[in-house]
């Protein structure tokens, strides 16, 4: 359930310009009306007092509607090396020509990095036109999220809506070689990286990932975003 009250999560706006908290493998959409006040945060981990929420489906995302800013988004007190690692998207789509992309983490600190894969949510965003239960009032909603790359989650999913009348079925899947368990650790300089494939129809999308955070409890990191497009074959398409 989604009730008024604080939410934390880096501010994204993407590439159509809806904007949205990213904490880790949660979202919370922030609404149209609203969304400039956070524009100069873009990028920054952020806290606001959420008054006013919509949430179309229990479970599922929000929408909020009415806040206040209240500043950066909280440490976790117990601690972690989040700030110190390094998330990178990484398009592999020249391999297949579909859309395809390395979740990449790489460890900048000077010391061990613990890190825990329950707390990586890809997301992939893409058009909202008649999409059923979507909880975005701007151009775009989450096609996948509320996934993560820890051991006890499925290996992939399939999602099928109905959409202008015609089925639309949509899915993803993780490599079988990224075998995560529910931490590992990196040394000073190690990367770790994990392949994502998607099996999207034609149109427009965008892909990140989000670490850490909680459920929009505390601070946490997004990586850098992918735009991409997918043809009527199927061939996938990136958009600088």
């Amino acid at each position: 359930m989604r009730p008024i009250g604080k939410y934390s999560g880096v501010v994204i706006f993407d590439r159509w310009d809806t904007c949205l908290l990213l904490s880790g493998n949660y979202i919370m959409y922030i609404s149209e009306s609203t969304k400039e006040k956070l524009r100069p945060y873009a990028g920054e981990a952020v806290q606001i007092d959420a008054t006013k929420v919509s949430q179309p489906v229990n479970p599922g995302d929000g929408l909020v509607l009415q806040y206040t800013l209240l500043g950066p988004a909280p440490e976790n007190p117990e601690g972690s090396a989040l700030h110190t690692v390094d998330l990178e998207a990484v398009s592999a789509v020249a391999e297949r020509n579909r859309p395809d992309f390395d979740v990449t983490l790489r460890n900048a600190g000077d010391d061990p990095a613990t890190i825990y894969p329950g707390m990586i949510g890809p997301t992939l965003l893409g058009l909202a036109t008649d999409m059923p239960f979507a909880a975005s009032d701007g151009k775009s909603v989450a096609w996948f999220t509320r996934i993560d790359l820890g051991p006890n989650l499925p290996r992939n999913s399939q999602q099928r809506w109905m959409i202008g009348g015609h089925t639309t079925v949509s899915s993803f899947s993780i490599d079988p070689s990224c075998r995560w368990t529910d931490s590992f650790q990196l040394a000073p300089g190690q990367s770790a990286k994990c392949r994502i494939y998607f099996d999207v129809p034609a149109g427009e999308y965008q892909f990140l990932f989000g670490y850490g955070g909680g459920v929009h409890e505390f601070a946490s990191e997004a990586s850098n975003a992918i735009s991409f497009d997918v043809d009527q074959t199927g061939a996938t398409h990136i958009v600088p």
